[in-house]
């Protein structure tokens, strides 16, 4: 059963999904681990404005950073996203981000600790 909409944060699940950039970023992730230089390039923005989107990403379990000698490459994190493309109309938007709180937030999350 889905919890209140009020006592769960589902607002910072789609405060971070609700940005143009991030979702572009999140498309092009898809793909495969890249720089932010080479983020940057393929969504036309900034490489400061670009890390700024990352680093919200990477506070919600969205994606994963490894160092590759002086650059960060970003990927999305296993499983974050799954689920959305396996539901395909079986669960509401509540669900997938329900699933998304339990599986990666609860334990993770600087955004939830800090409202708690």
């Amino acid at each position: 059963m889905m919890a209140g909409l009020t006592t769960r944060p589902y607002h910072l699940c789609f405060e971070t999904l609700a940005n143009e950039l991030r979702l572009k970023i999140i498309e092009n992730l898809k793909e495969g681990p890249l720089s932010v230089e080479e983020l940057s390039k393929r969504v036309g923005a900034e490489r400061s404005t670009v890390s700024h989107s990352l680093q919200m990403l990477r506070e919600c379990s969205y994606v994963d950073v490894q160092r590759a000698g002086k650059q960060r490459v970003y990927s999305l994190r296993n499983g974050a996203f799954e689920a959305v493309e396996q539901i395909q109309g079986t669960k509401n938007i509540f669900h997938v981000i329900d699933d998304h709180i339990e599986c990666f937030c609860n334990c993770e999350c600087k955004k939830i600790r800090a409202k708690v």
